[in-house]
């Protein structure tokens, strides 16, 4: 009876990188916001919700740039330019894909986020701290949310949990639907001569349109 070969280390992490990058189906994402907002614990929804909200924008990063997966060197560990949610956010900014209020938002997010993630402190969304933090959560897209526009990022299933929990669900819902459409709407770049008639004969020309920057 041979012995089973022990599973390799690396090959171990090579799958769960794969997970991580697997894009989920739409069952799956309607799934994903159920567990997130039915969560009890708060600080496993601060983490989860701002999760959410990362892996948007780094799909929105990606958009911009042309590109179906994130390339390791770009996104794969802290010290590749887009390796944490703060270079994410630096380099959407500079690249116009969001505006000052959803910077701030986002960084009051990470902000939450990282709080909660490295402290052994016992926190709520009802420690003072966090309740000032979320109260200067406030966005022009946080209609999308209240009206029903989000619901595939989890509206639908809002809690009723302390205010600042419900703020913080409901600016990063709307923030993560944002820019899942902000990256939808991002033209790849075609051939010039496909959209301009009678382009002059330059093969290496291409065309991009991208839409303003989200507030």
């Amino acid at each position: 009876m041979s012995k089973s070969t022990p599973v390799g280390i690396k090959s171990i992490l090579e799958k769960l990188s794969k997970l991580t990058d697997a894009p989920p189906s739409e069952d799956q994402r309607k799934e994903a916001h159920k567990q997130i907002a039915t969560e009890k614990n708060d600080r496993g929804a601060a983490i989860l919700l701002a999760s959410t909200v990362q892996i948007t924008l780094q799909a929105a990063l990606l958009g911009y740039l042309g590109l179906d997966r994130a390339p390791n060197e770009l996104f794969g560990h802290e010290g590749s330019p887009m390796g944490t949610f703060e270079n994410q956010i630096r380099m959407a900014y500079a690249l116009r894909i969001i505006g000052d209020e959803t910077r701030t938002n986002l960084k009051l997010i990470k902000g939450i986020r990282n709080t909660f993630a490295h402290t052994l402190q016992p926190l709520t969304f009802e420690t003072e701290e966090i309740v000032v933090a979320c109260s200067r959560l406030s966005s022009p897209l946080q209609k999308m949310a209240e009206t029903g526009a989000g619901e595939g990022f989890g509206a639908k299933y809002a809690i009723n949990g302390p205010p600042a929990r419900r703020q913080f669900q409901i600016v990063a819902n709307a923030i993560a639907f944002a820019l899942s459409i902000q990256g939808a709407r991002m033209m790849r770049p075609i051939p010039a001569k496909n959209l301009i008639p009678n382009f002059p004969p330059h093969e290496g020309y291409t065309v991009s349109v991208m839409p303003p920057p989200l507030p």
